[in-house]
């Protein structure tokens, strides 16, 4: 079961994965992004193909927390450096 952090109200933490589960079960969604924090902690971005997203925050050795998640995630295309310089 999902617990909501006193602090803030909408955030939920549970095992990683648990909420990989509930996310992939409930939602369609799989990381399709990760990257490390400066504190360490693994951040990851999950997405459904009807475009719905989920961002995922893992402290080491804790638990993981869902950040935030909405719908119509965009995937940009990198823009080219500039040749200026």
């Amino acid at each position: 079961m999902l617990m909501p952090v006193a602090a803030v109200a909408q955030m939920f933490c549970a095992a990683h994965g648990q909420i990989v589960g509930v996310l992939e079960k409930d939602y369609r969604e799989r990381k399709v992004a990760e990257g490390l924090s400066d504190a360490g902690a693994l951040v990851e971005l999950f997405m459904s193909d009807r475009r719905s997203w989920t961002i995922v925050y893992t402290i080491p050795g804790g638990p993981s927390c869902v950040l935030s998640g909405g719908e119509a995630w965009e995937v940009l295309k990198p823009a080219k450096p500039s040749e200026e310089g």
